[in-house]
């Protein structure tokens, strides 16, 4: 026997004929609207873009778009405290990138191809008689582990140690942070709880770290740095929650920011900076860590190690486009130039694409 319609399914049945009857009479004026703009419909057609490209328009314009979005976003945080893709929510207003929480099933060779590319950096510098320096930055969830909402196991500390033993293994220079960091991230805050990056404090205290490990490298220059102006910070892992206020106003609220700005104390006035046609004898190489003025690291850097530096850095695109620039530069050649200090965040060993680049490659046919 067929069941029977009960009076809730017809009433389930009259309710979806009517949202169909309503989604009808929004999309046809869209798609006459969409029609009447294509000028290339045919080419769209014949490469199967057309109605990709009316998804995609219809899909933006969409009435209900956001307010669904924020519906779902909000029933997600609150049953299972998520975000959207690319962040993980912590504890207390806390907030990390996932990057530090996907490690690869072939973590082994993704090292070990990292470590390549890092060794062949540190040869081709070496062979213009220049020394080069890794500052490696732990993780962030490393550092603050104890705000993870869940068991994040030793695999971050693990994966700094292997790193650092790998450079030395190499004989490759570094500046140990991580020992630094879990010492002082009790008494001063080391990374934004909002944020991917360190605060000026993280920054500081590297640059303070790096002159102490390398003594040599300290010159005779005086530099002061000094606030210059308070702010707020509002993080770039927000950008990952787009939940209701209402739900948890913590993660909403900006921290702290001081703005740092680094002078030098005393002028030069040697011959070289009257007629000075030589760069400074330290370059640093960085991502955003050193490319945001936000954190002042070379300001810190200048301070610590009182010698002037040069700076080539590059946002979201990881240490290795900058080095790439500065291999590719007239300094790499230029005998004023000493050292080379690379800031070089951990976690990049486990999100940087595994393709070669072009500096790489071109360094793959030189040695």
């Amino acid at each position: 026997m067929f069941p029977t319609m009960s009076s809730a399914s017809k009433v389930n049945g009259i309710l979806f004929i009517a949202m169909i009857a309503v989604m009808f009479v929004y999309s046809v004026p869209k798609l006459w609207g969409f029609a009447e703009t294509q000028t290339e419909a045919a080419k769209l057609y014949a490469d199967g873009q057309l109605s990709r490209k009316f998804e995609e328009q219809y899909d933006s314009g969409f009435f209900a778009r956001e307010s669904a979005i924020k519906a779902w976003s909000n029933l997600s945080f609150w049953l299972f405290r998520e975000g959207l893709t690319g962040v993980v929510v912590g504890e207390d207003g806390w907030l990390y990138t996932n990057e530090e929480f996907t490690f690869p099933n072939d973590l082994d060779a993704r090292l070990e191809r990292q470590m390549a590319r890092v060794e062949k950096t540190a040869a081709r510098i070496g062979a213009q008689g220049k020394k080069l320096i890794i500052v490696p930055i732990p993780m962030k969830a490393d550092i603050y582990g104890d705000h993870v909402s869940h068991e994040l196991g030793e695999r971050p500390a693990l994966l700094y140690t292997r790193f650092t033993e790998q450079l030395s293994k190499r004989n490759i220079p570094f500046s140990p942070l991580r020992e630094a960091y879990l010492a002082s991230k009790d008494r001063t805050q080391l990374f934004f709880k909002k944020d991917t990056h360190w605060t000026p404090e993280g920054a500081k205290l590297a640059a303070q770290q790096l002159a102490l490990s390398f003594p040599d490298l300290l010159g005779d220059e005086l530099y002061r740095t000094e606030v210059i102006h308070e702010t707020q910070h509002a993080g770039d892992l927000v950008n990952f929650i787009k939940v209701s206020p209402w739900l948890d106003p913590e993660i909403y609220s900006p921290e702290p920011l001081a703005r740092y700005q680094t002078i030098r104390v005393e002028q030069k006035t040697d011959a070289s900076a009257l007629f000075g046609n030589n760069n400074p004898s330290v370059v640093l190489v960085g991502s955003s860590y050193t490319k945001m003025d936000e954190w002042n690291f070379e300001g810190f850097l200048k301070e610590h190690l009182k010698t002037d530096l040069l700076s080539i850095a590059v946002e979201q695109k990881g240490q290795f486009v900058a080095m790439d620039e500065f291999l590719a530069s007239d300094l790499l050649a230029d005998d004023s130039v000493e050292t080379v200090i690379w800031e070089f965040p951990v976690r990049s060993l486990i999100t940087q694409a595994s393709e070669s680049s072009g500096w790489s490659s071109t360094m793959e046919e030189l040695f």
